[in-house]
């Protein structure tokens, strides 16, 4: 029956894997910078180093990353040309699938369906659930580390339970030597931690030094060999130098301070300090992250016997020690969280999370009744003491000043500590924001990504330095992508609440968003044009960049604020200009519409040309400082793609807005749904 079981998890992985291949909008034609994924940075450079590979090419020029990926690709240059990627990340795949099931049967032996479980937790997961197969389709080189880590983490687990010490040891010692053939920090994690919970795990249970030596000697002698072999294409691309990605890769670095904000803005949810559309948590689009950690704690502590706990020691110590690391990576932000993919760094911690959230319901009912209660408390408490939290920011007051021109402002006392922040009042793209060109200068030191980030803000940008920087003074540059405004720039705290996060209602008072950067006042009877840079129109949440018409929500909620001077005592009916997407045959756009945190209407928006929609605000919702906040929620986005296989549009399109206009109204007016 496992083999059956395993038999046609992979043969629909396979199908599943080839279906989701051929039908992504960002697969390549050619083998090419610009096709496809070869237009993004990281992928592009894997290429290009296969492409060299294959053709006995080793200057250094044409390898960034380190070879191991690229190796991995280049046999297949010829038979898959447009991506040679392709039957690697397969092979990868399924490697993965069937240690999935391998490591649980390891972790608790007595569970006759373990291997089972695995495996169809590791297809529900990974290959059933679209967006971490897409993790898995579009080359990274997580998809090579992960079924080696598994792999070492099986071995680990395996020797501490009476298997072969030596064998054991050199498996280990191979497969955790290996990660560094594409992600050096991987595989020191992994052998550190792991590696050395494995001898203790020998030690404490009096295992004999001989078998204990045996294991050791098997490990060194396992990664030996396996250093040998990536040396060989590492020395002969790069000699004995650092290579320029190393280097940079160092130049960034981990700043453990971030550890706690990044746990609840990467993993909780970024929202409210936050608010982007994309910059969800890791926890809000992998809901199993919240059982397993769960499990994780119940399963130590529950489990019977030194041998069963450190089994789970193992496994756990490393995904957990590997997952903190990578949350204080200066480089790792909520944004490119998801625009960029980087959710990959944490594949096989989603695959860990997923086998101990089944252990959280194999424990909650294996055992008697006050076991499985004891089992449920423990997890009820691990989740409220871990997810349980909220960031938000905190206004402090005016940052000393002065603007040069409009690329570059100059901080005479030089910039703010990690756990603080500048909002900076600019008009840009989102991308121009987060990407640049901009950086700062101070004194002889060019600070860069890896020092700070610029993070698109409601009316402009934060600045958030990610490690201490002198006192010293400081300036700011910009591209000419970005028009800074000659605006106060204001000094904001990072704040931690305990509390529900914010996926229980973001209308929540708690998780109203703090608005450091006030729009421009706009006057009653003023008609804004989305499509154009303004300094009075800030946006939030799901919009996607401004055309010259204007612009389209892109997912199901969008938020827009205004400083509306509204007489005192009077109503506000703020009129919209809206088209829609709606393809032909189908329902039209539907569009809640609330106002300062109160729903008012809801409007049905169908083909055709753009037309007036319109929402009345009472006077009792208007804040007596003016910030009109106005967000709309799209019950039935679509994405152009699904309906037009002409086209590559993977957007979740709702409404199109072009203009608002704003009209004084009667104090307790209804809300009118438009015409």
């Amino acid at each position: 029956m496992d083999l059956a079981v395993f038999a046609l998890s992979a043969a629909a992985t396979l199908l599943i894997y080839l279906e989701a291949h051929k039908d992504s909008p960002i697969k390549p034609r050619f083998p090419q910078q610009g096709s496809g994924w070869w237009a993004w940075f990281d992928q592009w450079k894997y290429l290009q180093s296969t492409l060299a590979f294959s053709q006995g090419n080793l200057d250094a020029g044409n390898h960034w990353y380190l070879p191991g990926y690229s190796l991995a690709g280049a046999p297949f240059v010829h038979l898959t040309p447009a991506n040679p990627f392709l039957i690697p990340n397969l092979l990868c795949l399924l490697a993965a699938l069937w240690l999935s099931g391998v490591l649980l049967a390891e972790l608790v032996p007595n569970w006759r369906w373990a291997r089972i479980a695995g495996w169809l937790t590791f297809f529900a997961t990974n290959v059933a659930y679209p967006l971490s197969l897409t993790a898995w389709v579009i080359p990274w080189t997580t998809s090579l580390v992960a079924p080696m880590v598994l792999l070492c983490l099986w071995a680990l687990v395996r020797v501490t339970s009476g298997g072969h010490p030596f064998i054991l040891g050199g498996v280990a010692g191979a497969s955790g030597s290996l990660i560094a053939a594409a992600r050096p920090v991987d595989a020191l994690v992994v052998l550190g931690v792991a590696g050395a919970t494995a001898c203790v795990s020998l030690l404490w249970q009096r295992t004999s030094l001989r078998s204990v030596a045996a294991f050791i000697l098997g490990g060194i002698l396992g990664s030996v060999l396996a250093v040998v072999l990536l040396a060989i294409p590492y020395l002969m691309i790069y000699g004995f130098k650092l290579s320029d990605y190393i280097k940079m890769s160092d130049s960034i670095g981990f700043e453990w301070r971030l550890l706690p904000m990044r746990w609840i803005t990467l993993v909780i949810s970024p929202f409210p300090l936050f608010p982007d559309g994309a910059g969800k948590g890791l926890a809000e689009r992998f809901p199993w992250i919240i059982s397993g950690f769960a499990g994780m704690v119940a399963c130590i502590i529950v489990a019977t016997g030194a041998a069963a706990r450190f089994r789970h020691l193992i496994v756990v110590g490393t995904t957990v020690a590997y997952f903190m690391l990578y949350l204080t990576y200066r480089d790792l932000h909520p944004g490119g969280m998801w625009y960029y993919g980087n959710y990959h760094y944490f594949k096989w911690t989603l695959l860990i999370f997923a086998l101990y959230s089944v252990l959280l319901v194999h424990e909650l009912f294996a055992q008697s009744l006050r076991q499985g209660l004891a089992v449920a408390a423990i997890a009820v408490i691990a989740v409220v003491v871990l997810f349980g939290w909220r960031a938000s920011i905190k206004i402090v007051g005016p940052f000393e000043t002065t603007f040069r021109d409009p690329r570059l402002i100059d901080f005479p006392n030089g910039l703010v500590d990690v756990d603080e922040g500048l909002a900076v009042s600019a008009i840009g793209s989102w991308y121009s924001f987060y990407i640049g060109p901009h950086s700062i200068h101070q004194g002889d030191r060019r600070w860069t990504s890896g020092d700070y980030k610029a993070l698109p803000y409601p009316g402009g940008f934060l600045i958030l330095p990610l490690r201490r920087s002198p006192s010293e003074p400081a300036s700011l540059h910009f591209g000419e992508n970005v028009t800074l405004l000659d605006r106060p720039v204001v000094k904001v705290r990072q704040r931690l609440s305990f509390g529900l996060p914010c996926w229980f209602g973001r209308w929540s008072r708690a998780c109203t968003v703090t608005l450091p950067l006030a729009p421009e006042i706009t006057r009653i009877g003023e008609t804004l044009s989305v499509g154009e840079p303004k300094a009075s129109v800030q946006t939030f949440e799901a919009w996607d960049e401004p055309e010259l018409a204007g612009r389209w929500t892109n997912g199901k909620q969008a938020s827009l604020v205004f400083n509306v001077d509204v007489p005192k005592g009077q109503g506000l009916k703020i009129e919209m200009e809206s088209n829609a997407f709606v393809p032909e045959g189908q329902p039209p756009t539907s569009v809640a519409v609330a106002v300062n945190g109160e729903k008012l209407t809801r409007w049905a928006i169908d083909r055709g040309d753009p037309r007036w929609f319109s929402v009345t605000v009472p006077a009792r919702l208007l804040r007596p400082d003016g910030i009109v906040i106005v967000r709309v929620t799209i019950a039935n986005p679509r994405i152009p793609m699904v309906f037009d296989r002409r086209t590559s549009d993977p957007r979740e399109l709702g409404m199109f807005l072009r203009n608002v206009r704003f009209e004084a109204a009667p104090p307790e007016a209804r809300a009118a749904t438009g015409k």
